[in-house]
């Protein structure tokens, strides 16, 4: 019983500072300036978990665990925060500080689903399974579709070559697959209307 209190403990702790990414803004749209209620860490993650279902049932891959990746991708920012490649001080020491979030958080859950999850992680880093390059692409087609979303919507007055057109070419640097490729192209044309 004693064992049962204590890790239903760990997995509180761990919901507990995870659901602080569901309110924590991405740096991104911080530094674009972007008014209201920026996107979040944890929308962003609903984002690229939908998108790498959807482009896994295209492709017939394991869609379950490209979710599960997709969810998995951005949980050590929970204690790195949303370091971006714009960051040079902190993207020399991205690896070392996501070592010790692993660590904090491998702390916080159940044996088994701490062991799937890092080697989620790991192979996410890897990048070499299909599913991991898929969530790879999701991560950039989610954030070129926001920024979408953000020139649609509140900046729709603002010039297509507004702050936002770095967003649509970081994704294009992803080495997409046809049907990340075809989504993209899909936003720049209603982007284009």
């Amino acid at each position: 019983m004693l064992l049962e209190e204590e890790e239903l403990q760990r997995v509180t702790d761990f919901l507990r500072i995870i659901s602080k990414l569901k309110i924590t803004p991405r740096t991104g749209w911080i530094r674009c300036r972007v008014s209201g209620n920026p996107e979040t860490i944890g929308a962003h993650s609903f984002g690229v978990a939908l998108l790498s279902w959807i482009i896994g049932e295209e492709r017939g891959l394991d869609t379950a665990k490209a979710v599960k990746m997709a969810l998995a991708h951005d949980l050590l920012e929970a204690y790195t925060g949303d370091i971006t490649p714009s960051d040079i001080d902190l993207v020399a020491k991205k690896e070392t500080l996501e070592q010790e979030a692993i660590s904090k958080l491998g702390h916080l859950l159940p044996e088994n689903m701490k062991a799937e999850m890092l080697l989620l992680i790991r192979e996410l880093r890897d990048g070499r399974s299909p599913e991991s390059r898929i969530v790879k692409q999701s991560d950039r087609l989610d954030t070129a579709f926001q920024a979408f979303i953000y020139e649609e919507t509140a900046y729709r007055d603002h010039p297509r070559d507004s702050v936002f057109s770095g967003f649509f070419d970081f994704a294009k640097e992803a080495h997409l697959d046809g049907y990340s490729q075809k989504l993209l192209e899909e936003i720049e044309r209603m982007r284009r209307k």
